[in-house]
């Protein structure tokens, strides 16, 4: 059974779903090591895609741009890599730390983030909300944060913001948090992009 993301196999993931890079498509080289792995990563809008089905365990370290990727010679070399990076990502992502409320899912933990690693445009791993930063209580520090590695989360459930490099979550607090909903029920729009609290 492969490695299945949202009900589609890892390795088919960005060629059903659109996410704007291309899928793995052009083998350019081989990985034997842990050693050519690491010379591969991190670098600049590339990813790595995991196939974690026992006996065809696979790792593609993949270029957004193009699909070329490079790949683990056999299942052996994939467990050997994969039993590293599954450490270093346990010990980075902090897995019994909440960076939400209770209300809100953590998603560090999800099949994705497991199965996927995203390098941005500066080879920093995009990481999800790893850990709680603090608080947000006024318009202008909620405003400094747009855009760059920084994500806003605007609902219900949550109101804050998460940046991608670091994977510090900012929590609004209460009253800036109904203000911030207020605005998009009074707009009764999405965030485009500019967000005007006046």
């Amino acid at each position: 059974m492969s490695t299945l993301i949202s009900g589609i196999p890892v390795f088919s993931l960005f060629s059903e779903l659109d996410h704007g890079i291309s899928p793995s498509l052009n083998v350019v080289g081989q990985i034997h090591s842990m050693s050519q792995y690491d010379s591969l990563i991190p670098a600049p809008e590339i990813r790595v895609e995991i196939e974690r089905a026992p006996d065809v365990e696979e790792i593609r370290v993949v270029k957004n741009v193009n699909g070329d990727y490079h790949v683990t010679v056999n299942s052996s070399v994939a467990r050997a890599i994969l039993d590293q990076v599954d450490q270093h990502t346990t010990s980075l992502f902090e897995l019994d730390v909440k960076a939400y409320p209770d209300s809100k899912p953590d998603i560090k933990g999800d099949d994705y983030y497991r199965n996927i690693i995203l390098y941005d445009q500066d080879g920093d791993r995009v990481l999800p909300g790893i850990k709680r930063a603090g608080y947000l209580t006024t318009v202008e520090e909620y405003r400094a944060m747009e855009g760059g590695p920084y994500v806003w989360h605007e609902s219900e459930d949550f109101v804050g913001v998460e940046n991608t490099k670091t994977g510090d979550v900012w929590w609004a607090t209460e009253d800036l948090a109904e203000k911030v909903l207020e605005h998009f029920r009074e707009q009764d729009a999405m965030y485009d992009g500019e967000c005007d609290l006046d």
